[in-house]
């Protein structure tokens, strides 16, 4: 009988290094930590990672894992969130592609700004930042001066101070922004200072005492604007939007606010409005159906000169329900 010999290999670890280090950095990053305790070629390929991504929502989850209690076995890294973020930052000393960090738990604010800092300082392209609303403080000035950053997300507490320098333009190479912040006449003024921007998502509450918001981006081609507002019928709001290279524009707004471009250059529009108000606009007689089908009427007469235009079932009901209003006048 012919005995056939199998040897197992570890295809694996025989990859090249880097490319080793280009599939840990798709890991969170205490879990790419974990891959030191396989073997000596894993040992400190995680400190090369050009991507770090640190959540306290996984590291909670790391008390029930089956493979143990604590991020690795590195006897010298400390196992609390905060001490884990800056050892690794300590360790990993390579410029940095991409940062993310989430924190959904109470987290001393100055460190905060320290583990940014330290991005920073490594020439970080893309910042992904998320804050729960638990969080107050100001965020530390040098991201606005950074000249390597490139895409910016961000969610931001009400209470956390933007410090936008007021001498000088922020963001000198950001072309992507998102953010997830309480609308206000702040965030205006750090739109307008951003000047190679080429991308804005707005995903938010409107906090404007006068009601009027103002993007004034020459650069921008890319828009998204979510607005979400409980009571639909008590407020509404103006968004100018003066960018003369506008090519796309996304608007989701329940509370159907008044908008309007400044923009020759139109190729793809998508509205979804109304949506909060989808329960009462089979009732043409509510008080303020009328008003919101006026207004999901003048939206579209914003967007008409688009190339390609996606429309909502709720926004065709409100806009009949405004053409209807009309006629009827």
């Amino acid at each position: 009988m012919k005995i056939i010999s199998l040897v197992t290999r570890d295809r694996i670890s025989s990859l090249a290094d880097d490319l080793l280090i280009h599939i840990l950095s798709f890991l969170p990053t205490h879990f790419a930590v974990r891959t030191s305790v396989l073997s000596k070629i894993w040992r400190h390929l995680w400190t090369f990672m050009e991507n770090l991504h640190f959540d306290d929502r996984l590291w909670r989850y790391r008390i029930t894992s089956p493979l143990g209690n604590s991020a690795t076995n590195d006897p010298t890294i400390d196992h609390t969130f905060d001490s884990f973020v800056e050892q690794i930052l300590y360790r990993n000393q390579n410029p940095l592609l991409n940062f993310r960090l989430h924190c959904s738990e109470l987290h001393d604010f100055s460190r905060i700004n320290g583990w940014i800092e330290s991005a920073v300082e490594r020439k970080v392209r893309e910042i992904d930042l998320f804050l729960t609303e638990r969080f107050s403080g100001q965020l530390t000035s040098r991201i606005y001066t950074c000249e390597t950053l490139v895409v910016l997300r961000m969610r931001m507490p009400t209470n956390c101070n933007l410090h936008i320098p007021t001498n000088a333009a922020a963001f000198p190479s950001l072309k992507i922004l998102h953010v997830s912040v309480a609308v206000t006449s702040l965030m205006e003024e750090l739109f307008s200072k951003c000047p190679v921007l080429e991308e804005l998502q707005i995903d938010g509450i409107t906090r404007l005492p006068e009601n009027v918001f103002r993007i004034h981006v020459p650069t921008l081609k890319r828009i998204a604007i979510k607005i979400a507002r409980r009571n639909i019928f008590t407020y509404f709001h103006c968004f100018h939007v003066m960018a003369p290279a506008l090519e796309c524009i996304d608007i989701n707004d329940n509370t159907i606010s008044i908008y309007t471009l400044n923009q020759h250059s139109l190729i793809k529009a998508k509205v979804d409005v109304g949506g909060g108000a989808a329960e009462f606009l089979s009732d043409a007689n509510h008080p303020a159906i009328q008003a919101l089908g006026i207004r999901a009427l003048c939206i579209l007469h914003v967007v008409d000169s688009a190339k390609f235009l996606s429309l909502s079932a709720s926004t065709i009901c409100a806009s009949f329900l405004g053409v209807f209003f009309v006629l009827g006048k």
